[in-house]
């Protein structure tokens, strides 16, 4: 899956840290703060997710990661 890094514009200390990294995903089951992620090795807990759904569904979820 894709990882970014949020924009300088959108870093505000507290709701967006500039470690902070945006992870999108599909097809897996909706995930919530309580999940974590490991990416090349490095722990990551979910702060934020975001679900696309169009027409009620989600299709794809982008996730905000913190280390």
């Amino acid at each position: 899956f894709p990882v970014t890094i949020p924009e300088q514009n959108e870093i505000d200390g507290t709701t967006v840290q500039a470690n902070d990294r945006r992870i999108k995903t599909i097809n897996i089951p909706r995930p919530t703060t309580a999940d974590k992620l490991i990416v090349n090795g490095t722990p990551l807990t979910i702060v934020n997710v975001m679900p696309t759904e169009p027409g009620g569904v989600a299709l794809v979820y982008t996730l905000q990661c913190r280390a």
